[in-house]
């Protein structure tokens, strides 16, 4: 923020380490909360490709105060500015915390090379040198944030050998901090990918649970287990309401033009069905059952390991568990996908969808173990089926709930015909779509099991390596 002739300065940093600054000329003026808001042309689309549906959120705050010094001459008269800027972090309102201060030299737009090198020279002179990290980099260091890529959750502590018990311990740790950090996005609101953010990292947790056996005592993690099932459920709703809400235009657009308008009366309807499902997951997010659940399982995660595990796979190492686990997952969806011929049936793509979803968790969590991008190959492969498998389950969950929705619509009898059949046409607009995806789903699970692909998950993940 610059207190000075009552503007407000917003500094926006992209992950790739560049800093777009944006100003606005009356402190009653918000901030932009997401990239379609931002007036200027350039910027708009720079953050648009960056941020997608996600939420601008404020960092930190600085307050400058800027001190003009005198002019600057060397030699000829040399027109410049000089002044020392101090920065501040702000805090409450009584509170500002020193940060840094720069003493900076403004030249004119018309500078010429006569100019700067006076500049420099004089600089050279005061032993001042050049500094190249901006001030914002600074602060994020100072607040424990990193100043460039990889805001997320921390990758767990791993080694290859380390005991299974151990290792998955602190990967699910990784986890419940990530679901931990969505909340506050979640209950304000902010944007719909904090939502997706916390159902990765309790699908990830499920994930590890269920395949990664023979850890600990039954007992001791079963009803961590149903907690961990409850907050997938309790999320759903919301987030393919989310889902629809955004891809709506998509949606008219599969449906001929003059049937467009017809569709509003389905978008009142889902943004009423999502303001209800978010109140019902905000009211389960500030739950005692909720609140009890995260503080036991944060508990039990952080108790070290028992010496003499009772549980038969504890002190195998997380490697070798991981890898035998990975490439019978692996020989499972290419069997599986193999046998399901040329025309699937939604249940058996479904099943082989979960599979590829359990093999890449579990491949993210151990890809660190291999030297250089050993993995980013089979990853991205997989990725490919996922995508592919994807597009199918989603046109047949879409066809489902359109189903169930028109019926719920025919029951006004202040809506039109028209919207029931804009409704119709879209399901089978969507309908000839996953017939497209079901006639190519033998094909794509063909390219994930070709021969190099196999060697890359027997070489990397078996048991034999």
């Amino acid at each position: 923020e610059r207190s000075s002739g009552g503007r407000i300065e917003f500094v926006l940093r992209d992950f790739r380490g560049r800093t777009c600054e944006l100003r606005v000329g009356a402190r009653s003026v918000p901030p932009p909360r997401f990239a379609d808001q931002v007036a200027d042309q350039t910027l708009r689309h720079a953050l648009q490709s960056l941020l997608d549906v996600r939420a601008l959120l404020p960092v930190a705050k600085l307050r400058r105060c800027r001190q003009y010094l005198h002019a600057l001459h060397d030699h000829e008269a040399v027109p410049a500015n000089l002044y020392l800027d101090r920065y501040h972090l702000a805090g409450n309102a009584k509170s500002l915390r020193p940060l840094t201060a720069r003493l900076v030299i403004e030249l004119p737009e018309s500078e010429n090379k006569e100019v700067r090198r006076a500049a420099e020279n004089w600089a050279q002179r005061m032993q001042l040198a050049r500094v190249d990290r901006d001030v914002w980099c600074e602060l994020l260091v100072l607040e424990g944030r990193p100043a460039g890529p990889g805001f997320a959750v921390p990758a767990a502590d791993l080694r290859p050998e380390m005991r299974a018990d151990l290792a998955v311990k602190r990967i699910l740790l990784t986890q419940l901090d990530a679901i931990r950090a969505q909340e506050p996005g979640i209950i304000e609101n902010v944007d719909t990918e904090f939502l997706h953010d916390f159902r990765v990292a309790v699908r990830r947790s499920r994930s590890v649970l269920g395949q990664l056996r023979g850890l600990f005592p039954e007992r001791a993690i079963a009803a961590f287990r149903r907690d961990l099932c409850w907050l997938g459920t309790m999320t759903g709703p919301v987030r393919d309401l989310d889902v629809y809400l955004l891809q709506f235009p998509g949606l008219e657009a599969a449906v001929p033009e003059f049937m467009r308008g017809d569709l509003a009366p389905l978008r009142a309807l889902l943004e009423q069905r999502a303001i209800a499902a978010r109140n019902t997951l905000v009211r389960s997010l500030t739950s005692r059952r909720y609140r009890k659940f995260t503080e036991r399982w944060g508990s039990f995660l952080r108790k070290p390991v028992p010496q003499r595990p009772t549980a038969p796979k504890a002190l195998e190492s997380i490697r070798k568990l991981a890898g035998k686990r990975i490439w019978k997952l692996y020989r499972r969806v290419i069997e599986d996908g193999r046998s399901m011929g040329d025309q699937p049936a939604a249940e058996a793509v479904h099943e082989l969808r979960k599979r590829c979803k359990k093999i890449r968790y579990l491949s993210e969590f151990v890809a660190p173990f291999h030297p250089g991008n050993a993995l980013k190959k089979p990853i991205k492969d997989l990725k490919a089926l996922q995508n592919h498998l994807g597009s199918f389950q989603d046109a047949e969950v879409q066809i489902a709930h359109l189903r169930e929705w028109s019926a719920e619509l025919a029951s006004d009898p202040a809506l039109t015909a028209a919207t029931l059949l804009a409704v119709g046409a879209l399901i089978g607009s969507i309908d000839q779509c996953q017939r497209e995806r079901r006639a190519g789903i033998a094909g794509a699970v063909e390219e994930f099991g070709h021969k190099e692909n196999r060697e890359r998950f027997r070489r990397l993940l078996d048991e034999r390596d």
